[in-house]
């Protein structure tokens, strides 16, 4: 059975009738509007159970995926992941070098103060 909608095109669209209660659904309708039966045959739902099934996999695989993604990027930008060592550990020289600018600027500034009446 078919029938034109009220569309500018005057599309034909294809409708499926309920065996239950006779309702007139369109094509591609999994269940009857009025009385909730599946118009599919066994078949379309073993098809269309599969193709859910895969679309499932598919959003957990992209979920899994991004989750990953965006914890690996936290981690590094927050420093939560696991430790590389990307330098060997400081050199008592460098640790002397090191508390002497920072001695020489306390002081700078300790002057500096004195010299300007503060």
């Amino acid at each position: 059975m078919t029938y034109f909608s009220g569309d500018e095109t005057n599309a034909p669209e294809t409708t499926v009738e309920c065996p239950s209660c006779g309702e007139i659904n369109k094509e591609g309708v999994v269940a009857c509007a009025r009385c909730g039966r599946a118009l599919l045959s066994d078949e379309q739902m073993k098809e269309r159970r599969a193709q859910i099934e895969a679309w499932k996999r598919e959003a957990e695989r992209e979920s899994v995926e991004y989750t990953t993604t965006a914890n690996l990027l936290l981690d590094r930008f927050t420093g939560a992941g696991p430790k590389k060592k990307t330098f060997g550990p400081i050199s008592n020289h460098r640790k002397r070098i090191g508390l002497a600018c920072i001695a020489a600027a306390v002081i700078i500034v300790v002057l500096l103060g004195i010299a300007t009446g503060r």
